[in-house]
């Protein structure tokens, strides 16, 4: 496990000069262009790189908090029209609904500071 770590944090390093390194574009006769990913172009600094892929993981991140999010909140809504007859049950499905507000908080709340941080 420890070999196949190195292995991941190596390939995370190494891969903005990887994809840097792809700058020759090929003909193409029909138009239909072919979305690349790139997240280095050409004369960029390791930094910038770097901070580029951050910002793709935390949009990441922040999709997957999202869905997490909504799949609570139609979860809590399912139990509460099929369960919503039992005290307890009630307490579990009104704490399960706060989870997932604070989750939605705390995921607008990140969004919004990398969009204050990507404006600096």
């Amino acid at each position: 496990m420890k070999t196949f770590s190195i292995f991941l944090l190596a390939l995370l390093l190494l891969s903005p000069f990887y994809l840097s390194l792809s700058q020759s574009e090929v003909p193409n006769p029909t138009g239909f262009q072919i979305p690349t990913f790139r997240f280095c172009e050409p004369g960029d600094t390791v930094g910038q790189c770097f901070a580029r892929l951050a910002t793709i993981f935390l949009r990441f991140v922040i999709v997957a908090g999202l869905v997490w999010v909504a799949y609570h909140l139609a979860s809590a809504g399912f139990s509460f029209a099929t369960k919503g007859e039992n005290p307890d049950e009630i307490k579990k499905i009104k704490d399960k609904l706060v989870y997932a507000a604070v989750g939605a908080v705390v995921v607008l709340l990140s969004w919004a500071i990398i969009l204050f941080l990507e404006g600096v």
